[in-house]
């Protein structure tokens, strides 16, 4: 498809682009400075490189630091609670209501709505609908979230089919438009996902779908079996659970590999997170 203009810059890769250029200043000025400085007093070459050498490299910890406390304080673990969209005046009810016919017609039962609660929803809030299908032991969400300053910034409805398996392995299919290079920075190797960005409501049977058979290799091919029978409770307790996961994998992240991944991410985003499902796959096989 042919691209009609300059392609819009995300917020996230414009941070990403001031944090490189910062890190690049910082390396360069934390090595000439105290170079020049230390050079001037001492007059001693090879004492000016190894101090030099030492003030830039606590100059880059220093600053990584911070970048990486700061990320990990902004990565809030969610807090779910049972709500009613009517909290939500700027929520596409059409769209909703479009999708949860849709939705009931394949089959999914409306388990009940929730939304976010605590302190992240002073800068973004968002509200969701989960349906379950007894037969496929499937979750489906459909969900907007808000922003909580600019209604331009709003993140239209997406529709994300869920499925839970023992031993911590989990599958979403998704048709999010766009996921973020620091979401991606919190990827999980039990945690896959895919998403169809192309997929609208016309093609939510195709999602769902695309879902099931890749749900079905996944489980023939690692022997693991679907959660089934699962509540709005436990769907909120997953969820809750997941940011905590994604938390703790952001603070285990070395963060400057983490952000080259989220600027190469940004730059070209990923459709698909496997995670360790073909080293299993093939662990298994070796073992069958």
């Amino acid at each position: 498809m042919k691209n009609n203009g300059s392609k819009k810059i995300s917020p996230t890769l414009e941070s990403l682009n001031i944090f490189f250029k910062t890190l690049g200043l910082i390396v360069f000025c934390g090595a000439i400075i105290p170079f020049v400085v230390i050079w001037w007093l001492s007059r001693s070459l090879e004492q000016a490189i190894i101090l030099a050498l030492v003030f830039d490299i606590m100059a880059i910890v220093l600053f990584l630091g911070s970048v990486k406390s700061k990320i990990v304080q902004s990565a809030v673990i969610p807090a779910m609670v049972t709500t009613s969209i009517d909290n939500y005046p700027r929520l596409d009810r059409s769209y909703l209501d479009n999708y949860t016919q849709r939705l009931e017609s394949l089959g999914f039962k409306h388990l009940g709505d929730i939304g976010l609660a605590g302190e992240q929803t002073k800068l973004n809030t968002g509200v969701a609908r989960i349906f379950w299908h007894p037969e496929h032991n499937c979750l489906c969400e459909i969900g907007q979230n808000f922003s909580g300053t600019d209604s331009n910034k709003d993140v239209p409805m997406r529709c994300v089919f869920g499925s839970l398996f023992d031993k911590a392995w989990t599958l979403a299919t998704s048709n999010m438009a766009n996921v973020n290079g620091i979401v991606y920075m919190m990827r999980r190797p039990k945690s896959l996902w895919q998403r169809y960005p192309e997929y609208g409501l016309a093609e939510i049977e195709s999602l769902l779908r695309k879902h099931l058979d890749l749900r079905e290799e996944i489980s023939s091919t690692l022997n693991l079996a679907v959660q089934a029978n699962l509540t709005l409770e436990d769907y909120i307790h997953h969820e809750e659970d997941q940011g905590v996961q994604r938390h703790y994998a952001l603070e285990k992240k070395n963060i400057l590999v983490g952000l080259i991944e989220a600027y190469l991410f940004e730059l070209k985003p990923k459709f698909e997170w496997l995670g360790d499902y073909a080293k299993f796959a093939k662990r298994n096989k070796k073992q069958g």
